[in-house]
């Protein structure tokens, strides 16, 4: 019985193969017969074109024959002396409307050296002239038979009249027939260059036409005509429709005794024949990967991880069911179109969708499917993992990824020999390398020269130790300028601790260090200018605490030498009352002292309040020295002799320029207060001439001036002792 079932199924598999090279071959004499026919009728089609064109070339033709003939009479029929009256040439050429019809781009006479003597435009055709025109000639002969002169005329291909003895249907939905010049369109063109064949093109409303071209003798003409493909195959029509159903029919047929033999193969098989899928179907069932295999849709095996895996109690409640129930709405929208894969294709393809389990629980999944046949039949093997903690780790690392690229900092990561194996775009903005040009090479190709080698020492001692290192480096861009890049750079450490890799985090802050310095050098001259100013007021205040102190001792002084001048006058009026006391003359003269001390005080005070006010002026002069000594000397020479001192002067002929009151008045303080303060000796008044400048100088022989002292004695109202 097993030997006659297999017999009775290979008779059936031999009979449905013959079947199906029979149907092949059925098709392919059917598709090939069409194609001649096609082939033959497109012939046919192209023959009568030619021959429809090749009538209407000739009728063409002979009109520019017969164009050219009446341009021939009119040129015979022109006065032989005419050619010399131009205004009387061009009343005839006026005249000539029959021939101006013919030749609507104008005519013309020229003379035997070629000049035009006379031209008339028959106004008949746009001056913008289409390209391809065509000019006819012909020559002007006097009686003696010599060419005195040439008529020409011009038309071109869109003159009225050349198609005109053509009667052949123009219309757009039977055909076409069009006289054209070479540039006058470029579908055009490319018909008339195509050759001698059927040319096939598609116009501008998209409609498929079918032409040919020839070309008119003598000129740079071609005359076209087309027709839809449409209408050229239109007999062919019925005959295709007729062989494609019969095929259509035949190929039915020949698929329901394919299926009713298969059907019958599979009937026959013996039942107690052996199971030869049992050993590959324990070891799907041992494998860990969720395994299904499926036909039009529908599982029809699933092993136990499967099951697991799309939360079933066992691989049987998944069999019969379609593989798509356990697919999230979202997933199945997007397989709507892509539901033939599991319909028995012949590639391999794999799938991310999102799946559900049978609680309702959803997972991302990876489906790879494998067509293959089972049981006699196309199905698709599918394998099935979770890749949800894959696909999460993914987009974990595509936002690093993106925050990495898109970061404004650069990024570099390097190997621990320092050679480049990752930039992002801000490295490649700021430094100005592509990455195509940095990738594997030493990061020293940013060296400006100018970092110092401190730096790099004390970097790569940080590195080695495993730490993280902060500080700047003066870089160089590939185009030669520099700039100053803060980084961070860290290490990046394998599972065993080990270093593997450098990141490094860098960023352009040449201004803000341009800006920082010039902060910088802003505060240094600030402080500077508020250490100027503050040296400024504390001088200013402390001279202005000098001047009142000086004010404060002038009035003291001032009042004290005022007192004792009124203290005399008092005594001295006292004494005037007396009826008996000092001569009246004596008691007059010391009042006269009196008032003269007050005057000289009264004088001191007005002088201290111009200096105040900077209102006082020298009143330059020019005058001798010795004439502002002579009546100091005079004065002070008698005070000195009461004293029992000596009062000498060495001058010197010479003529000063200055204020001989205020000079006097200087002399005179300190002569006083040499002659004052000096017990014995005397007192010396020199004159002498030193590096260009004339020297007074008042020496004397009193107690001196403690040097402690020396630094004070020329503040106002300053006295010592």
């Amino acid at each position: 019985m097993v030997a006659a079932g297999k017999a009775s199924q290979s008779r059936q598999t031999c009979i449905a193969g013959a079947l199906v090279i029979a149907l092949l071959g059925l098709w392919v004499v059917t598709l090939y017969g069409a194609h001649l026919m096609r082939s033959d009728h497109q012939r046919q089609e192209f023959e009568q074109q030619r021959a429809t064109l090749s009538i209407a070339v000739r009728t063409i033709e002979r009109d520019l024959a017969g164009r050219q003939a009446a341009l021939a009479v009119f040129a015979a029929n022109l006065v032989p002396a005419a050619p010399a009256d131009r205004v009387l040439l061009r009343q005839v050429l006026d005249r000539q409307v029959a021939l101006a019809g013919l030749f609507p781009n104008g005519l013309s006479v020229t003379g035997p050296d070629g000049v035009a003597l006379a031209t008339m435009q028959a106004g008949l055709r746009s001056p913008e002239r289409p390209p391809g025109g065509l000019t006819l000639a012909a020559p002007l002969r006097d009686a003696a038979g010599t060419t005195i002169g040439v008529v020409s005329g011009s038309i071109d291909a869109e003159s009225p009249g050349l198609l005109a003895g053509i009667t052949l249907p123009r219309d757009e939905v039977q055909g076409a027939l069009l006289l054209v010049a070479p540039g006058a369109s470029a579908l055009l063109d490319r018909l008339v260059q195509g050759g001698a064949g059927p040319q096939h093109f598609t116009n501008p409303d998209g409609v498929q036409m079918v032409g040919a071209a020839m070309g008119v003798a003598g000129t740079p003409w071609h005359l076209v005509t087309w027709r839809p493909a449409v209408l050229a195959q239109a007999p062919l029509q019925p005959w295709q429709s007729g062989v494609l159903l019969a095929g259509v029919a035949l190929t039915l047929f020949a698929g329901l005794l394919l299926w009713w033999l298969l059907r019958r193969s599979q009937a026959l098989t013996p039942a107690g024949q052996p199971d030869r899928d049992q050993p590959y179907r324990a070891l799907l069932e041992a494998l860990p990967e969720a395994i299904v295999i499926s036909r039009r849709g529908q599982r029809l095996y699933a092993n136990p991880a499967a099951a697991r895996l799309l939360g079933a109690d066992s691989a049987a409640e998944l069999v019969g069911q379609s593989i798509f129930d356990l697919l999230s709405p979202e997933a199945l929208a997007d397989l709507t179109a892509q539901r033939d894969l599991f319909h028995g294709l012949n590639e391999p393809f794999l799938l991310e969708v999102r799946s559900c389990k049978r609680d309702g629980t959803t997972f991302d999944a990876e489906i790879r499917g494998t067509p293959f046949l089972y049981q006699g039949q196309n199905a698709v093997l599918t394998v099935t993992r979770d890749v949800t903690a894959r696909k999460t780790v993914q987009e974990e690392w595509r936002k690093l990824s993106l925050v990495v690229n898109q970061t404004p900092h650069s990024v570099v990561i390097t190997d621990t020999a320092g050679r480049i194996e990752y930039v992002n775009e801000a490295f490649v903005q700021a430094s100005g390398f592509g990455r195509g040009s940095v990738l594997g090479r030493d990061m020293s190709l940013l060296k400006s020269g100018k970092t110092p080698s401190e730096t790099y020492r004390s970097l790569w001692t940080v590195l080695s130790d495993g730490r993280i290192w902060i500080g700047e480096f003066v870089n160089r861009r590939s185009d030669g300028r520099e700039y100053i890049d803060a980084a961070i750079i860290t290490p990046l450490r394998r599972p065993d601790g080990s270093i593997s890799h450098y990141v490094s985090l860098q960023q352009d802050v040449t201004e803000r260090v341009q800006l920082l310095e010039e902060l910088r050098r802003h505060r240094d001259e600030l402080e500077g200018l508020v250490t100027q100013r503050t040296a400024e007021l504390t001088l200013a205040r402390q001279q202005a605490d000098l001047a009142n102190n000086a004010k404060s001792r002038f009035l003291a002084a001032a009042s004290h030498d005022l007192r004792q001048p009124l203290a005399a006058l008092a005594l001295y009026v006292g004494i005037l009352k007396r009826p008996h006391g000092l001569p009246t003359a004596e008691v007059v003269d010391q009042i006269d002292r009196c008032v003269g001390q007050l005057s000289e005080l009264l004088t001191d005070l007005l002088d201290l309040s111009k200096l105040d006010a900077g209102v006082v002026a020298p009143k330059l002069s020019d005058f001798a020295l010795t004439d502002a000594l002579r009546p100091l000397l005079s004065i002070y020479g008698a005070k000195a002799r009461n004293k029992g001192l000596q009062l000498r002067c060495r001058a010197s002929i010479v003529l000063v320029r200055t204020d001989v009151q205020w000079l006097s008045r200087l002399l005179g303080n300190l002569l006083d207060n040499a002659v004052e303060y000096t017990r014995q000796g005397g007192v010396l008044v020199a004159c002498r001439r030193h590096q260009g400048r004339q020297w007074l100088e008042v020496w004397d022989t009193g107690v001196g001036i403690p040097p402690d002292q020396t630094s004070v004695v020329f503040e106002e109202f300053r006295q010592l002792g």
